[in-house]
């Protein structure tokens, strides 16, 4: 490991301080990553889309390790979070996900499930075509549905989309 090397981290905010701390961390010159969802909330006089954490409470930041620790001093960030008491890193390859992930918007409905080859649940696959190109994901069942499952290790986080089974493909070992 190189000692200046740039990883992705998560720091913890307080609730619904997201936004805010993304915008302090950057002004301090950190890289950093909010994925957001555009969301439609009803109130009793109208309705308004808004822009949502796809995670709440977290912000992802790409910094050295010895620089990490100053973000502790950025306004709304409660804490880095860690795996046995050093700071996880995020895998870029899961940063990329929910990059391609949030490319799109996915249909509530999902696409209409086609047979296709057998695939276990807990398989790593890749998605070959459609919105979610390029996407690495672990394949699970889900309600007789056929979903894909989006695993953020270091968070503990899974999201699951709908993909047509003709545009998965399973990666090899």
């Amino acid at each position: 490991m190189v000692k200046n090397e740039k990883f992705w981290f998560a720091v913890f905010t307080n609730p619904r301080a997201e936004k805010r701390v993304a915008e302090r961390l950057e002004l301090e010159g950190y890289e950093v990553y909010l994925p957001l969802v555009t969301t439609v909330r009803q109130w009793s006089d109208r309705k308004k889309k808004v822009k949502l954490p796809l995670i709440n409470s977290y912000v992802f930041v790409r910094t050295t390790k010895k620089e990490l620790r100053g973000t502790l001093n950025t306004p709304g960030v409660v804490c880095i979070l860690t795996y046995l008491r050093n700071p996880a890193i995020i895998r870029n390859h899961e940063i990329n996900n929910m990059r391609i992930l949030l490319k799109q918007v996915v249909d509530e409905h999902g696409f209409q499930t086609i047979k296709s080859e057998d695939l276990a649940k807990g398989e790593a696959v890749e998605i070959l075509q459609g919105p979610f190109k390029g996407l690495s994901a672990e394949y699970v069942q889900h309600q007789g549905r056929y979903d894909v499952a989006l695993r953020i290790e270091a968070l503990g986080s899974v999201i699951l989309i709908h993909v047509d089974q003709e545009h998965i493909r399973k990666i090899s070992a």
